[in-house]
């Protein structure tokens, strides 16, 4: 709680407040509005793949089971031999477990719309540095002095700007570090165990569909979670490009020598991490869905030598 109460405060810091430039490009409104539209579509189809996988584990007992039974195996104080008991379990386990997923949604939005908070922070400095004027005229004359000494405050502003946003991107790592590592682990085993029960279970059963829609939400969740890490990276690394690209050539030595400190500190991206040491990235989510395609193909694989062998033994049974 007191490093949540930290990043609400930094987040309202007046470095991160917008404020409107005539030279700037997009405003800083704009920037924050893009990048928050960005990570609501994809905490929405988060959202909507759980809901949808709700209602099939609600639906499994209707089709699969012949019997009245509730929709997960574990105990209840009410029969499902009783009509009113029944519904009233089933209801009760229908709604904590649609409870249980938009917590968890809650959770995630507050986790990375932080770290896109940071991505949109960066696409602000970057668009602050292009907004950098181009010098014409003869130097010692007003006018460019002006520009000169307005550019470099705006080059200033940058540098504490892009401070700022080193030390919110590191808050939040140390905030949710643990909570991604979990979510991380936690996703990865879930998506291994669907893996075998989709072996054993029947295709044509409300149950394999519901175990593929499971699958579907924790495969995007971590999609979500490796996307806003490889956003921020990308993002940082690209500031070191726009940094070259501004009128810095022809600007005053002081100018230039500020220049090239800050690039030598913004060559460095900034990582989101889980535990402090899983780089989340898109190279980490292909990782691990290489790795899940190659447990499934092994553990089909594994399944059909096993069927395969007690159809042998029930053959040689028979002919005995």
């Amino acid at each position: 709680m007191p490093m949540l109460k930290d990043l609400l405060r930094l987040m309202d810091a007046k470095i991160f407040k917008p404020e409107n430039d005539t030279h700037e490009k997009i405003s800083p409104i704009r920037l924050l509005e893009l990048q928050a539209a960005r990570i609501k579509r994809l905490l929405l189809a988060f959202m909507i793949s759980s809901q949808i996988t709700c209602g099939m584990w609600a639906l499994k007992p209707l089709f699969d089971d012949a019997d009245r039974k509730f929709p997960f195996d574990m105990w209840m104080p009410v029969s499902p031999e009783d009509a009113v008991q029944y519904y009233i379990g089933y209801a009760f386990q229908l709604g904590t477990i649609c409870i249980s997923a938009y917590m968890y949604f809650g959770v995630d939005s507050v986790t990375f719309s932080s770290v896109i908070f940071g991505c949109a922070q960066i696409d602000i400095i970057k668009d602050k540095l292009m907004s950098i004027t181009s010098i014409k005229g003869n130097r010692g004359s007003k006018e460019v002095d002006e520009a000169l000494a307005k550019n470099y405050n705006k080059l200033v502003d940058c540098i504490k700007h892009h401070q700022a946003i080193v030390k919110f991107t590191e808050l939040v790592e140390n905030a949710y570090h643990s909570y991604l590592l979990f979510q991380l682990i936690g996703s990865v085993g879930i998506i291994c165990m669907s893996a075998l029960r989709i072996l054993v279970v029947d295709w044509r059963s409300m149950q394999f569909f519901s175990i593929l829609t499971y699958l579907s939400v924790m495969i995007s969740q971590l999609f979500v979670c490796c996307w806003c890490g490889h956003e921020l990276t990308a993002t940082s690394e690209d500031l070191h490009r726009v940094l070259y690209k501004c009128y810095w050539y022809e600007q005053d030595v002081k100018f230039k020598r500020d220049l090239c400190f800050a690039m030598m500190r913004i060559s460095r991206p900034l990582f989101l991490r889980a535990g402090h040491y899983i780089i989340l990235s898109r190279q980490t989510f292909v990782a691990i869905l290489r790795t899940y395609v190659l447990f499934l193909l092994r553990s089909f694989e594994s399944n059909s030598v096993r069927k395969r062998d007690e159809a042998r033994v029930l053959r040689r049974r028979s002919l005995i």
